[in-house]
């Protein structure tokens, strides 16, 4: 069926959930790669003790970017093979998984550290200041998967015909927003944005270049004014010496089809593309555009 193996999750007590490490797999014809720390990288992390230059980047699965994404295809992946081609001895490491927001980046270097590295990213989009764990167990369900599938027409069933199904029946609420203006966790907005912005500042206080690279959805690109996420995220920089850097897109070509979020392979080239400006420091400005 072409389906392949899914990459399989643990769960964590403080980061909540992430890959699990030691991954080489096909999903959907991509290859997905995770390392002995769950990053998405095809090294171990014991070769980050040799003096290259380190840039850690966080995320969700924008940054990510899921099984749709091949391991060749992916952001850091183009943009660490442009810099050592010419020359530079670096490394960008992928520290990612789908949803994770600040907090869950954070509890990820509590647990692992830096690595040594001289900057650190993080990648956000409008929703993720709020988006913070609640610690709901999620592996082992259909879209954190634990094991392997028994077979790929159970797992068809199972993860994809089941839900379109059920999603007749059921009423979807939003994953960060609720009523009574709680998020996930039954935190007030506020404190869910202050922790947010707390472990944000404890990821870039392990490095001396740190700063956000922001991804728009789609609609951003054509409203009025910048999203209260966005807006927050600027000032926040702005006002901690930190850098912010808005990902150019093209709301046409750059994002997957029937996804306002997501990058496709012109998306991820042009996140990559950014990448290299910022490390090789003659392009992109820390400014706002």
């Amino acid at each position: 069926m072409g389906l392949g193996d899914p990459p399989l999750s643990i769960a964590d007590s403080k980061i909540e959930y992430l890959f699990a490490p030691n991954q080489d797999c096909r999903r959907f014809g991509n290859r997905i790669v995770y390392n002995d720390v769950s990053m998405r990288n095809d090294y171990p992390s014991s070769v980050l003790t040799n003096g290259e230059r380190r840039i850690m980047m966080l995320g969700d699965s924008v940054l990510n970017g899921g099984v749709l994404t091949d391991h060749a295809k992916l952001a850091t992946t183009l943009a660490e093979s442009a810099l050592r081609a010419e020359g530079r001895h670096i490394r960008i490491l992928n520290c990612s998984a789908g949803s994770w927001g600040p907090v869950n980046c954070a509890e990820y270097m509590r647990k692992y550290g830096s690595f040594g590295a001289e900057a650190i990213y993080v990648v956000l989009n409008p929703g993720d200041l709020w988006d913070v764990p609640d610690h709901t167990p999620i592996v082992g369900t259909r879209s954190f998967p634990d094991k392997k599938p028994v077979s790929a027409l159970w797992e068809l069933v199972y993860r994809y015909i089941v839900p379109r199904v059920e999603s007749f029946w059921e009423k979807k609420t939003s994953r960060l927003v609720s009523r009574k203006d709680l998020v996930r966790g039954g935190m007030t907005k506020d404190a869910a944005e202050k922790a947010s912005l707390a472990a944000l500042k404890y990821c870039f206080s392990q490095a001396p270049e740190r700063g956000v690279i922001y991804s728009r959805v789609v609609g951003d690109w054509t409203a009025p004014e910048e999203t209260e996420g966005e807006r927050k995220l600027r000032a926040f920089c702005k006002e901690n010496g930190y850098a912010f850097y808005l990902l150019q897109l093209d709301p046409s070509t750059d994002y997957r089809k029937n996804d306002v979020i997501h990058l496709n392979d012109n998306g991820q080239r042009k996140l990559a593309d950014l990448l290299v400006r910022i490390v090789a420091k003659d392009g992109g400005s820390r400014a706002e555009p």
